[in-house]
């Protein structure tokens, strides 16, 4: 966190709290940096506004990148690809409201993606616009609402019928599955598995 108190030319003080985009010491005081020369200069700082579309290229290499797992990582690609960037892509960061996000929802229900689903997309573009916020991008982030969602009862697999899904595979895929049933680790994990020599 970049935390400091700034006196304008005009005698006032203003307490700055922002949060680095990149967790470092270093980064941090150059991010600071930028920030006190941004408040010197003010006129300096008319920036546009990205669409979701750019934000989301420096989301991915400077968030992501830092945060997520390499499973976490791709699945963000995949949804922001099929999902975000066809509907959202275009619109800078500040344009989207409540209306939008709303009707995004109602277009992912229609084309069959079930209320949790599309809180896993609704989720990702949230999760977004309340990073432009904390790195002063944008000035607010508009109050994103869940679908309700139907508990789930997860029916697992008695010794009996594991080994049987194991005889029923095919050589290739006896392997994941073991791992699969052993771990618990979902799909997109075991894809994300790789051999260590």
């Amino acid at each position: 966190m970049v935390d400091f108190v700034f006196q304008h030319p005009d005698g006032r003080k203003e307490r700055i709290r922002r949060k680095s985009p990149v967790q470092t010491r270093r980064a941090s005081e150059e991010f600071e940096r930028k920030c006190r020369e941004g408040l010197l200069n003010p006129t300096k700082q008319s920036k546009k506004t990205p669409t979701e579309k750019e934000f989301s290229e420096e989301f991915m290499k400077v968030y992501a990148k830092a945060h997520n797992k390499p499973s976490e990582i791709e699945a963000k690609e995949r949804n922001l690809k099929l999902h975000i960037m066809p509907f959202f892509g275009t619109m800078r960061l500040d344009e989207i409201g409540m209306r939008d996000v709303d009707s995004f929802k109602s277009e992912q229900l229609k084309k069959g993606y079930s209320p949790k689903t599309v809180n896993n997309h609704v989720c990702l573009i949230r999760k977004m616009i309340n990073l432009a916020v904390e790195w002063g991008i944008i000035d607010k982030a508009p109050r994103f609402k869940q679908l309700r969602t139907s508990e789930t009862t997860i029916d697992f697999l008695n010794f009996n019928e594991a080994q049987n899904l194991i005889q029923a595979c095919d050589d290739e895929w006896k392997c994941m599955v073991i791992v699969g049933l052993k771990t618990g680790l979902r799909i997109n994990e075991l894809i994300a598995l790789r051999w260590m020599m």
